[in-house]
Parts: structure tokens; sequence; C-alpha cells
């Protein structure tokens, strides 16, 4: 679909949803609003599901009409609402939509490379679900061969697997405890949100508070991070750690707790000098 398709299309949905006569008088929201939605719902996951998208952004900020008012003051928009002035709207919302996501995603940018430091554990965890057999066999040899070592090793394990069931529920522990999130902005907060929400928000049942809540990067990250589905951690794996080949995210087993057992191991002998970061023996014969 060509651009100017695009433009018409999503114009057309933000129409039907958001016609003249049912505006919200009390918050002015408006059509052009729901077309720079539109825009970067497109820009960021594309057309599929957008409609849906711009809906929840309807309702949501419907039955919170103050929420749609702290949302404009939040980015600036300084354009008063009605129909003489659409265009003007339509121009400052969708500037000031875009630095506001532009900041967010910017911040996390930068971040990244910290997260990549102190992210080694997720790196061996990832690297024994891919290559299991060869590197289980690794372990066998080194515990065999040094007393003592599978004892601390398991020792390691247990203070780091916690009360953890399950790789998904360490993974979302590991992310809501991670200090660097804490130090997020509110821009960051909110850009985080809504590519989650973009990307893996069909299987979330988001709530109407939590909505708004995350557009205002006001959401807590538990209540982002704990009712993630299996699909909401692949991705945030994927957007926190492009480092890991997109395909050992793909084939992990999330419900196994095998896996951040056995990465717990490696990492541990990693950090003992006897495997490097690739999972290979550096014991000299």
């Amino acid at each position: 679909m060509s651009p100017d398709r695009v433009r018409k299309y999503i114009f057309e949905i933000a129409s039907e949803i958001a016609p003249p006569q049912r505006r919200l008088a009390s918050t002015g929201i408006h059509r052009e609003a729901l077309v720079v939605f539109g825009e970067h719902i497109v820009k960021t996951a594309g057309l599929g599901g957008m409609k849906s998208k711009l809906l929840q952004i309807y309702n949501a900020f419907k039955r919170l009409p103050k929420m749609w008012e702290s949302f404009k003051e939040m980015l600036g928009i300084k354009t008063k609402d009605g129909w003489t002035n659409a265009v003007s709207l339509y121009r400052e919302f969708s500037d000031k939509l875009s630095r506001f996501l532009d900041e967010g995603k910017t911040w996390w940018a930068k971040k990244k490379q910290k997260l990549r430091e102190s992210s080694k554990i997720l790196h061996f965890i990832f690297l024994y679900s891919e290559n299991a057999p060869t590197i289980s066999t690794l372990l066998e040899k080194i515990y065999a061969r040094f007393e003592g070592v599978q004892n601390k090793a398991m020792q390691f394990v247990k203070k780091m697997l916690g009360g953890a069931r399950s790789l998904i529920e360490w993974i979302k522990e590991f992310f809501s405890r991670h200090p660097i999130l804490d130090l997020a902005s509110i821009p960051a907060k909110a850009y985080l949100y809504w590519v989650i929400w973009l990307n893996a928000g069909v299987e979330i049942s988001w709530k109407i508070d939590d909505l708004v809540l995350g557009f205002l990067g006001l959401i807590s990250w538990e209540s982002i991070i704990l009712g993630l589905p299996e699909s909401g951690i692949t991705f945030l794996v994927g957007f926190f750690f492009p480092f890991i080949p997109l395909g050992r995210i793909a084939k992990i087993s999330w419900n196994a707790v095998i896996i951040p057992v056995m990465g717990f191991q490696l990492y541990y002998l990693y950090k003992q000098h006897l495997v490097d970061e690739n999972g290979r023996s550096l014991i000299k014969r």
C-alpha cells in the first residue's frame, strides 16, 4: 500500500471512530489526534490491528477524560480544540508526540550498552538453550575434574533462582528489579509501554487505567512485566538485548526451569575462568 493510501486509510478509520457527533465535549479528543496515533502505530508495528488499537485509545480517554487533558498538557499542546483549528491541531500533536516518543527511544538506545554489561548471565542462559547437549557434557567433564566445583555452582544456582519455578518467572523478576529500569525517564517509560503494547499486546488484556497510565509514562514496572505472556517476554528480551540472536529467543522454552539452572552453572564457571563466553573450556589439558 502506498504512503498516500495508508494516510487515507488511517484518516477513514479515525473518522469512523471519532466523527463530529462523537467528539468528547469535556476533553476535546478529536479525529486529528487519532490520525496521529494511527500514523505512529503504523510506523511502529504496521497496519495490522491498527483499528482495534485506535478504538482502545479512544475508549480509554473517553472513560478517563481528565487523563486526556493531562496527556495533552504533558506533551505541551497549546492549540485550542475546534474544527477551525483541525490542521493546526494535527500538526502540533504530530510534532509533539513524535518528539516525546523519540526522546524515550533515544534514552533506551543510550542505556542498552549498560544493560548488556549487566546481562552476561542472560547470555549464558540463551547460550545453553541453543547448545544444551554440548554444554551439558562440558559441565560433566569440569565437575568430574574439579572436586567441590559442582556444589559451589549449585549454591550459586539456588541463590540466583530464588523462588522462580520456570525461566519466564525468573526473567520477569530480573526485569522488575533491574536498577536501570527504575531510572527511566517518563518518555522512556511511555515509549517502552508503547512498543510493548503495539508488538505484544494482542494476547494481553490491558486494563483501561493501565493503558492510560502507560501513555503517560506513569505505569509501574510490575504492572507491565508481571502480566506479560510469553510473547511479551520474548519481545522484551529482544528489545533490551539485541545482541542475543533472535533464533535463540524464538526457540527457548519459557516454562522450563532446567534452562536457567544450567545457564547459571555455565555463568558461574565463566566467572571462575573455567569456560569462555562462548561456552568453551579454558582448562589446559
